[in-house]
């Protein structure tokens, strides 16, 4: 027969290192640590109650030696040990599994609604796709920048011009020019960068 629902949430157990003849752990606080270590170190302590408890028996040795007979004395020794018992939290363990599965999203774009939050989250293996083209591919160096608009800046400058060459073995093969326009020449000026470095030879 299935044990009942009460069955299920209190066991116990007299383990062999808490109740045996010669228990390893002896002091209540050092069985109590040691429950309460296992159970955070696999984090069900929300979900499991453990507790406790000093346990007593008795046991008897003949008073002299020799074989037992109707007039043999008994001494009785009383021994104790610790019995180890758990309660689930079926409380805990209910409100847990309402959100199994469920990570939140966090964003400082406070005029988002959740379904943009959403919206945005999954743009993200393509926004993560195009920072491998821009390390990768485009070999952009490592930039210690913590300025979320530093940042920006310099993915847009390092995409304001481009220049594509084909290469093997470190011969160019084929290079595509770019045609710069008129804003693109100016913001080179600006910045101090020759006009030449994007055309044959620069």
């Amino acid at each position: 027969m299935g044990r009942s629902a009460c069955d299920r949430s209190r066991s116990s157990v007299p383990s062999s290192e808490l109740a045996g003849p010669r228990p390893r752990l002896r002091a209540e606080r050092d069985n109590v640590e040691r429950a309460d270590a296992i159970v955070s170190g696999h984090k069900v302590k929300r979900h499991l109650s453990v507790e406790i408890d000093k346990i007593e028996w008795h046991e008897f040795k003949e008073a002299t030696a020799g074989r037992p007979g109707p007039n043999t004395r008994y001494l009785k020794k009383t021994k104790t040990g610790w019995r180890l018992s758990w309660r689930m939290n079926e409380d805990a363990i209910t409100y847990d599994r309402a959100s199994d599965g469920m990570y939140p999203l966090l964003t400082n774009d406070r005029t988002l609604e959740p379904a943009d939050v959403l919206d945005a989250h999954k743009r993200q293996p393509t926004i993560e796709k195009h920072f491998g083209h821009l390390k990768g591919v485009l070999e952009i160096a490592p930039a210690l920048l913590k300025n979320e608009g530093r940042i920006e800046a310099l993915v847009r400058l390092c995409s304001l011009t481009r220049r594509h060459l084909i290469a093997h073995d470190e011969t160019v093969l084929h290079a595509q020019e770019p045609e710069l326009t008129p804003l693109q020449r100016q913001v080179l000026d600006l910045l101090g960068v020759p006009e030449c470095r994007y055309q044959p030879n620069g």
